[in-house]
């Protein structure tokens, strides 16, 4: 595997707990240079995705991630995340400048 690229393209899996998606987490967290995420093929659950959000909202260099429409709700999650993120820094950054 890359050490760019994550990917459980087209495994058929059905992820529904955090649990069920332990393994990918400690692999996304472990890879610094993380830029390109696969997804598809696969079924998550909300707990599954919030798990993968929060293990991708950390990753700054993230471009490119492919997902299919059974992880529709991936992408909200993840969304929410950054800008949950975002507003977080802005904060920071207020407090700092003022």
């Amino acid at each position: 595997m890359s050490t760019t690229t994550f990917t459980i393209e087209g495994r058929g899996l059905k992820l529904q707990t955090a649990d069920d998606v332990k393994e990918f987490v400690e692999k996304i967290e472990g890879m610094d240079a993380l830029e390109n995420v696969i997804l598809s093929g696969n079924t998550f659950g909300v707990e599954a995705c919030r798990a993968l959000a929060a293990a991708l909202a950390k990753k700054p260099l993230l471009k490119v991630y492919t997902l299919s429409q059974r992880i529709c709700l991936f992408l909200n999650v993840f969304w929410e995340r950054k800008e949950e993120r975002r507003e977080k820094r802005k904060e920071t950054n207020q407090g700092i400048s003022t």
